[in-house]
């Protein structure tokens, strides 16, 4: 049997996942969203639902609260089918913000349905799954090269700092022909360690790593 492709993604939405209470998978269908969701061993220990199942779309739509009730952290697959369930997610988050609480998945306009912006506002944090590149391709030959970096190393680390600094200070490092060091503190020390757009990302751990 097949192995799926490890996805270049999959450091940064777990430490996403260590850090926020909610995250949510965006991008467009058949990219492997539920793969990766299904499929990726740190992600196991997670009780999954997808609402593409008649019954457990029933049961989120007929019971919200209940069907998020539980301490086991849940995953939500084709989350968009079911936009009530936010408010729902908001309500527990905020009685309980503990970390990797929900990681919901949806199609590429999932952060654009009525509601769910406001909803998540403050308490979500948005990744995007692209289709395969060229590496991800590449990694169905068993190349060691074109291994993405374990979540705990010290590479996915560099990789936060480099989508860091494209999210923030883009004009400044893009001048350059390589990764500058110098640039890139003098870059990150302009205005120490800035929070994104969705305001969630700038905790005092991350800020610590940067």
């Amino acid at each position: 049997m097949t192995q799926p492709v490890a996805r270049d993604l999959i450091p940064a939405l777990l430490a996403a996942l260590a850090d926020l209470p909610v995250v949510v998978l965006t991008g467009m269908r058949q990219t492997g969203k539920s793969t990766l969701l299904t499929s990726t061993k740190d992600l196991s220990g997670r009780r999954y639902a997808t609402l593409d199942d008649f019954a457990q779309l029933e049961a989120a739509r007929a019971d919200p609260e209940g069907f998020l009730a539980g301490d086991e952290p849940l995953t939500i697959d084709e989350v968009q089918r079911a936009p009530e369930l936010l408010v729902a997610v908001k309500r527990a988050v905020d009685q309980d913000r503990r970390p990797g609480r929900f990681l919901l998945s949806g199609s590429a306009n999932l952060s654009l349905l009525k509601g769910v912006s406001e909803s998540l506002a403050g308490r979500a944090v948005y990744l995007t799954l692209r289709p395969f590149s060229l590496r991800e391709v590449r990694r169905r030959t068993d190349d060691p090269a074109s291994s993405p970096p374990s979540s705990r190393s010290r590479g996915s680390l560099v990789e936060l700092r480099r989508h860091f600094v494209r999210r923030t200070c883009w004009q400044e490092v893009s001048r350059r022909s390589r990764w500058d060091r110098s640039a890139i503190a003098r870059c990150g020390s302009a205005g120490s360690y800035r929070r994104t757009s969705s305001g969630t990302c700038g905790t005092l751990r991350r800020s610590r790593t940067w």
